[in-house]
């Protein structure tokens, strides 16, 4: 089955896993990448200040970190006109709003010729959740297969049965929960709607209602809360059919690409000679920029307080919420990574594990300042919100739980000491108890798995417990 998935992945473009080895084999794109590298480096070289405003945004604490918009909308205007004089402002339609630039990524994609245009319409019409429509994107990301007798037909889903209806205990009384559900209808993210009767006249249809849940996580020393739509309890996951898999970067493809931009001279220790880094920088509120179509929203409908809320936007907990945004997203990062493809190299190379992109750049500290801020404009330019404050820049990074470092002549990978510490206290705790839970030993093995991403002799062992857990 490994083998099977690898060459099912390999028989597909992707685009969130080492994505300038994706670019390799995209003629038209790294063509178009050209003429858009010409753009940027030609408005930069006009306007020095702005690498400078992008450089010290990363890791900055500031509200009015990174460069202004007007600078951003210059750019998006010299672009516009490389692609005909395309439309670059957000999408702002009576049913669908999104601060992304659907026009703007359609032309670019088109003239690239990547198959991945089918996303874009979904920032203009809606994205599928699986329900009524499906959401397909051949040839970006390999076909998931499911069981198709755990498929349940919407038709015989809870419909009507609102009195009886509950939230999980204490989330009507959480502040929080209030205060989160209230935010997200400022942004547009949500409807709130006082009645049935108002909610049933919005969406021209019977809802099906789902519990709001809060996950609070304590991941290294912070406590983090996401609130969530159970749409399991709702058994509205079993009416969603899954079309695609995403296929994420690990670790080591972080690692291949280093020694990629490494192989051909080697780098220096002196950071104005050639040299490498890494960028870390998070999008902000990623699920929350794709549209949900109107047809599936009756599916994504919450109550609080006795308030309806409805989904506008993919909801946090939808079978293919991550999808939809990875299809957009891979789309934006082949997009940008073939900007970067100079004399048939590349020395920017991006890997992004859902909304968490890391970049290696090579080149004389000059050079990986522009190409810093060249990135970082194009990713505005595409409307992509970034989590200044969250980001890094160095020789030395951590990623997804795991520390990334560069010298003159090796990489090194490690999980954090953090990880480490929580996965033998959770071993600890097993090898106290005579019987464990399916539930608490599907958590276990999937963080065990995570470092088997790095320590590749555990795969076979994990592999054995996978199959014991998923047997009838």
């Amino acid at each position: 089955p490994r083998e099977a998935r690898r060459t099912a992945d390999r028989a597909c473009l992707g685009g969130m896993a080492r994505t300038a080895r994706v670019i390799s084999r995209m003629p038209e794109a790294i063509l178009v990448g050209a003429q858009v590298r010409g753009i940027v480096e030609a408005y930069l070289q006009e306007r020095p200040e702005l690498v400078e405003l992008c450089v010290t945004a990363i890791g900055s604490e500031r509200a009015d970190a990174g460069p202004p918009e007007a600078a951003v909308e210059g750019l998006r205007a010299n672009l516009s006109r490389l692609f005909g004089g395309v439309n670059t402002g957000p999408v702002d339609s009576i049913d669908y709003t999104t601060p992304l630039r659907a026009e703007l990524l359609r032309a670019w994609a088109v003239a690239a010729g990547d198959p991945g245009v089918e996303a874009t319409r979904w920032l203009l019409e809606g994205a599928p959740a699986g329900i009524s429509e499906l959401p397909v994107l051949d040839g970006v990301f390999p076909v998931a297969n499911e069981a198709s007798a755990d498929y349940m037909s919407p038709e015989d889903l809870d419909f009507g049965d609102y009195q009886g209806f509950t939230n999980y205990q204490g989330i009507d009384e959480d502040q929080l929960v209030a205060d989160e559900l209230a935010r997200f209808c400022g942004l547009g993210y949500l409807k709130r709607l006082v009645t049935m009767a108002e909610c049933k006249a919005y969406l021209g249809a019977e809802p099906v209602l789902s519990r709001f849940g809060l996950i609070v996580r304590d991941k290294f020393g912070k406590t983090k809360r996401r609130l969530i739509l159970d749409v399991k309890q709702s058994r509205v996951k079993y009416s969603t059919r899954r079309t695609h898999r995403v296929p994420l970067p690990r670790g080591t493809d972080v690692v291949y690409d280093t020694l990629e931009c490494m192989k051909a001279t080697g780098v220096s220790n002196s950071p104005d000679d050639d040299g490498l880094e890494y960028i870390v920088l998070d999008v902000v509120e990623a699920f929350w920029n794709i549209p949900l179509a109107k047809a599936e929203r009756r599916y994504f409908v919450g109550r609080h307080r006795g308030a309806y809320f409805v989904f506008l936007r993919a909801a946090q907990g939808s079978p293919n919420g991550p999808l939809a945004w990875s299809g957009v997203a891979s789309l934006c990062m082949r997009l940008s990574q073939a900007a970067f493809w100079e004399s048939g190299r590349c020395p920017l190379r991006i890997n992004t594990y859902v909304d968490d992109p890391i970049v290696v750049i090579r080149g004389s500290h000059e050079q990986r300042r522009r190409r810093i801020a060249a990135l970082i404009m194009l990713w505005l330019c595409m409307g992509l919100s970034l989590a200044f404050h969250k980001g890094a820049h160095s020789a030395k990074v951590d990623w997804i739980g795991l520390s990334v470092s560069v010298a003159a002549d090796s990489v090194e990978l490690c999980i954090n000491a953090q990880r480490v510490d929580e996965m033998r206290g959770l071993t600890a705790l097993a090898l106290t108890k005579n019987v464990l839970g399916k539930k608490w030993l599907r958590t276990y093995v999937g963080k065990a798995s995570s470092f088997a991403s790095v320590l590749v002799f555990w795969r076979p062992f994990l592999a054995d417990i996978w199959a014991s857990l998923f047997s009838e």
